[in-house]
């Protein structure tokens, strides 16, 4: 199963590659594989606390993730990295990096969704 997940997250990350590389951003689509990539993460860990967490947090910030990729210069691409990094991490088999590497990604989010709400 965990093999599966992983290669939903391959793909999750190789069709938001595609979308960033069309030069015509389709930012929806960039949520749907932000979102699919973090499902299938949670799919992998094989924890349905963790996957229930993602299904909440995913419908409750995608307004938000939605209009950070709109009009943060570089977010898009800066999650395709972050996320990148997450997954080499997980499958080099590096727990600890990945969880370092996933920590930072989700701050970065939760920096940006704070500056919203401030606004």
């Amino acid at each position: 199963a965990a093999s599966s997940a992983l290669a939903a997250a391959r793909a999750a990350l190789d069709d938001a590659a595609g979308v960033l590389a069309s030069g015509d951003v389709d930012h929806e689509r960039l949520l749907e594989a932000d979102i699919a990539f973090h499902r299938a993460l949670a799919d992998a860990a094989g924890n349905p606390v963790l996957a229930a967490l993602v299904e909440a947090l995913a419908g409750r910030t995608a307004r938000h993730r939605l209009w950070r990729g709109l009009t943060d210069d570089g977010a898009d691409a800066r999650t395709q990295r972050e996320h990148e990094a997450v997954l080499d991490a997980v499958v080099a088999g590096d727990v600890e990096r990945a969880r370092v590497r996933m920590a930072a990604h989700l701050l970065e989010v939760e920096d940006f969704l704070r500056r919203s709400d401030d606004a």
